[in-house]
């Protein structure tokens, strides 16, 4: 009897459930799969099968107690561990907040630029990739890089280029002089918008985003369709009338052949000379591997020049305009004074001499 009993149990080792016990002690027969086949009396197993099988119980209800009490602690500690990573990330989101209030200012100003419409957005700080990549271009392309006979060909009106250049990478300028004021060259840079007008390459030109920054300049994102294949590009521009600058960088996804074009416009007063200016286009271009070697050559060789051709008479044209607006403003009320005089002097004499007039 007791070695079938064995046999149920599957071997000595076999863990034997608790329930089965418990019912043992009771004087029930419990269900085989509990350990005991259910046709042997509760009261008919010797005393020491019992004791053997109470023990392996005991050991065993034990284990699992073990068991199912280290699953509970580790649950307890991811818990812990989750909600204090949820409280970390929520007080460094807290932190990153507090540190962006202090950096930037919550009033909305009006920024007025010279793009024409008046928009509001956040004041930021000064974009310090701009300050830089002028720097930058200064350093390498200033007042001494041009000689004695580049400044006498700039008083003949014509302009002086030079650029470096290794492989598909280099840097530039082109200075020319234009017979219109400083201030009149570098309001018509600022009107991105009006580019269409302006260069007869591009076909449109959109700005997609303003703000106004610390030092009063101005960064505006604008989206351009150029060519007549419409091939959009995107840049940043940050306009400083302060410094008489124009800054700009292309986004490079948005080109497949450019993986950088970055510079700036300089306008200055020649000398004493209110009515003339001097601009200066410095620039940074490096080409993608797709392009071969003979159009970047090509491209290098023209590409500046043709950059700025556009400028001179435009900005004299639009000078000229002014001019004559200005001296209708100030001579044509004249003569309309003049003209009603004659009238009214004419009335009164027909009035005092109706015989002779």
């Amino acid at each position: 009897r007791i070695s079938s009993t064995m046999a149920h149990r599957g071997g000595a080792n076999a863990p034997m459930a608790p329930m089965a016990f418990a019912a043992y002690g009771k004087s029930m027969a419990p269900h085989y799969r509990y350990g005991l086949p259910s046709q042997i009396a509760a009261g008919s197993l010797p005393q020491a099968e019992t004791s053997q099988f109470t023990a392996t119980a005991a050991r065993n209800h034990q284990q699992q107690g073990f068991f199912w009490t280290a699953v509970a602690v580790c649950a307890g500690l991811h818990r812990g561990i989750a909600n204090r990573t949820c409280a970390r990330k929520r007080v460094l989101k807290q932190q990153r907040r507090v540190s962006m209030s202090i950096g930037m200012s919550r009033t909305q100003p009006k920024s007025v630029c010279a793009i024409g419409a008046a928009t509001t957005g956040l004041v930021v700080q000064t974009d310090q990739k701009a300050a830089s990549t002028c720097e930058k271009l200064s350093g390498v392309w200033g007042m001494h890089s041009l000689t004695a006979e580049d400044l006498i060909q700039l008083e003949r009106g014509l302009p002086v280029q030079k650029q470096q250049r290794h492989g598909g990478q280099g840097t530039g300028f082109v200075v020319f002089e234009v017979n219109a004021p400083s201030s009149v060259v570098l309001d018509s840079l600022s009107k991105l918008e009006d580019y269409t007008k302006m260069i007869p390459v591009v076909r449109q030109a959109a700005v997609q985003t303003q703000q106004t920054l610390v030092d009063g300049s101005i960064i505006a994102r604008v989206s351009y369709k150029i060519s007549k294949f419409w091939l959009g590009l995107t840049a940043s521009h940050v306009l400083n009338t302060a410094a008489g600058t124009v800054c700009f960088d292309l986004d490079p996804s948005s080109s497949r052949f450019l993986q950088e074009a970055s510079g700036f416009w300089e306008v200055e007063q020649v000398g004493k000379h209110a009515n003339r200016s001097r601009v200066w286009l410095r620039a940074s271009i490096r080409s993608s591997f797709m392009v071969p070697s003979w159009i970047v050559d090509y491209a290098a060789e023209r590409a500046l020049r043709r950059a700025t051709s556009w400028l001179g008479p435009y900005c004299e044209r639009v000078w000229k305009e002014l001019q004559v607006q200005q001296l209708w403003a100030k001579h044509g009320h004249v003569e309309v004074r003049r003209e009603s005089n004659r009238n009214s002097l004419y009335g009164a004499a027909q009035r005092l001499y109706p015989s002779v007039i």
